[in-house]
């Protein structure tokens, strides 16, 4: 139900222009679902272009992946799953510097679920 929502809200933006390449621009966010790196952003956004535009004919400007922070609610799951000190090596190990000047914290608005 929650995909058919998104796919219906999407579809809403569509309409009113975004995600047209006018002005207004559609982000989408892809986020890992568990302790792993996402998919190379480039190549993702590839596929969720083809598969969203052939299948539903959604149309975004661009796809952004993150990864998890280990803070609140992440943290605990990783303690308790016991894969806190090997995602917080591999988050080490796989830092890239270039990134920094786009932090999603430093300029980015998020909305969340509830508006």
């Amino acid at each position: 139900k929650i995909f058919e929502r998104s796919v219906q809200g999407l579809r809403i933006l569509n309409q009113h222009g975004y995600g047209e390449g006018i002005g207004l621009h559609l982000d989408l966010v892809f986020n890992p679902p568990g302790p792993f790196l996402p998919p190379q952003q480039c190549k993702l956004q590839k596929q969720y272009k083809k598969e969203l535009g052939d299948a539903y004919g959604i149309k975004f400007d661009r796809l952004v992946t993150i990864c998890n922070m280990p803070i609140t609610r992440y943290f605990d799951f990783l303690q308790k799953k016991g894969a806190l000190e090997g995602y917080m090596d591999l988050l080490v190990r796989n830092f890239n510097e270039q990134t920094v000047p786009e932090l999603m914290c430093t300029n980015t608005v998020n909305v969340g679920w509830d508006g």
